[in-house]
């Protein structure tokens, strides 16, 4: 006695709460919780100290003290402070740099002021971009790097922003960012299309059955969205239109299958 709308939209209702957990735990406990995880690792086997803080990332290297504002993927970082003391424990050099990259077994930094400090003065030097060596071992940077799919949103457009302003391409993370976008409404639409095998001819399949067709229709969206990631990459496709193509493919079947039924 219950109407096809009334019981669609149960499911709907409970789809939406498992979707809002779902985001919630993408964007807010799982960058955090695999920051605080591989920050412990890594700091467990590197021979050096290290520390995480509000102020950005600190690491001793040596007589190097290196502060670091931002963490970027790709081997990118931000407001950089190099600090070197000497025996005595006093600071002989200061050095702040806007940008910092790694290329080819070096870091090239952009953006620098450097003071020496000396017992009688202090000398300054302003350059454009300089080599500085290995001041910081990558293996050490990977304390604090998270793998961009696991980025939140809002970090993925800031560093989607960075990338634009530097000249570099964005298109693999602006791709991310719309799946992470489109995610909660592919996972809606899926269980929009699970819908149809409540009433009909559908409805008597075993449960053996049913299971293995939602297994198969699972691993195709997932196998589509994948082979659209790529080809939004390597054509230059909408990032937009190809997040959602497995959501309206899911709505589409619903519909042909709501028709059947």
């Amino acid at each position: 006695g219950v109407s096809v709308r009334r019981i669609i939209w149960s499911l709907m209702k409970t789809g939406l709460v498992m979707t809002m957990v779902m985001v919630l735990t993408g964007e807010f406990l799982v960058p955090r919780s695999e920051e605080v995880a591989h920050h412990m690792k890594q700091a467990a086997i590197a021979d050096r100290i290290t520390l995480k803080t509000k102020y950005g990332f600190w690491a001793r290297d040596g007589a190097n003290f290196i502060n670091i504002r931002t963490v970027l993927p790709g081997g990118r970082l931000r407001d950089i402070y190099l600090y070197r003391m000497n025996e005595q424990h006093e600071l002989i050099r200061a050095v702040h740099a806007h940008k910092a990259v790694y290329r080819q077994g070096r870091w090239v930094l952009e953006g620098i002021e450097a003071t020496d400090i000396t017992p009688l003065q202090a000398t300054s030097q302003i350059l454009d971009q300089a080599e500085w060596g290995r001041f910081l071992d990558p293996a050490l940077l990977r304390v604090v790097m998270i793998d961009a799919n696991i980025l939140p949103v809002w970090g993925l457009n800031r560093y989607i922003d960075f990338l634009t302003t530097n000249g570099h391409d964005a298109s693999l993370y602006r791709m991310i960012l719309w799946n992470k976008l489109a995610a909660p409404f592919t996972a809606l639409a899926l269980l929009f299309l699970s819908a149809p095998f409540l009433f009909g001819s559908l409805r008597t399949m075993g449960l053996g059955q049913r299971v293995f067709i939602g297994v198969l229709i699972g691993l195709g969206v997932f196998l589509i969205d994948v082979a659209l990631r790529r080809l939004a990459i390597v054509y230059d496709l909408p990032p937009p239109l190809m997040a959602f193509t497995p959501s309206l493919l899911c709505l589409l079947a619903a519909g042909w299958l709501f028709r059947r039924v």
